[in-house]
């Protein structure tokens, strides 16, 4: 059976994960009743492929999964995370999608960095904040492009391709996008 993580330093008082940059687990499971993931609480843990993450679970901090190379599978969508902070999933470079919850408010744009594989972020059908289209992260409005997944480009050989109907892209965003060879704006982008 797959490994879950019982020793790993819990505040009881607090509510939340210590960190432990020594994990070396497969496979993950945070307690129940954890609310937050600490800043860098899995960072650089290269052999974790997946993590079951508690319905409690509202935040995830920065850097918490940065450096998971491995990781392949995380579901969000079945906790309450209402913030994800910076480079949270940087650098897990075999995630493929991630689905995120309804109760998602705030999701720092550079959030899922250098994550290669990375093709599709799906919002919540009834999310109040984000929409997905053509895998990317966008306003509830689909009117803003707010995260384009750099995986994307290899399935557009190498083309960065707004999705219909995006009137604003985030400022920056292709600065975060890493090894972009052409640029195609739909009909209707404004900035």
């Amino acid at each position: 059976s797959a490994d879950t993580l019982d020793e790993l330093a819990y505040d009881t008082n607090a509510g939340y994960i210590l960190g432990d940059r020594t994990l070396s687990e497969f496979t993950v499971t945070v307690p129940e009743s954890v609310s937050r993931l600490e800043k860098g609480v899995f960072d650089n843990c290269s052999a974790l492929t997946s993590a079951a993450l508690p319905a409690t679970l509202t935040s995830i901090g920065e850097g918490a999964f940065g450096g998971c190379w491995m990781l392949e599978e995380i579901n969000l969508s079945e906790t309450a995370v209402r913030t994800i902070e910076s480079n949270a999933f940087s650098m897990c470079s075999s995630l493929v999608s991630v689905n995120l919850p309804v109760t998602a408010v705030q999701i720092a744009l550079d959030a899922f960095s250098y994550c290669d594989m990375l093709t599709e972020i799906n919002a919540a059908p009834q999310s109040e904040y984000f929409s997905t289209k053509d895998g990317s992260l966008c306003s509830a409005d689909g009117k803003t492009l707010l995260i384009y997944p750099v995986g994307l480009l290899a399935v557009n050989n190498g083309a960065f391709v707004s999705p219909e109907g995006i009137e604003v892209i985030v400022g920056g965003l292709l600065n975060r996008v890493f090894g972009v060879q052409t640029i195609e704006f739909k009909e209707g982008v404004k900035t």
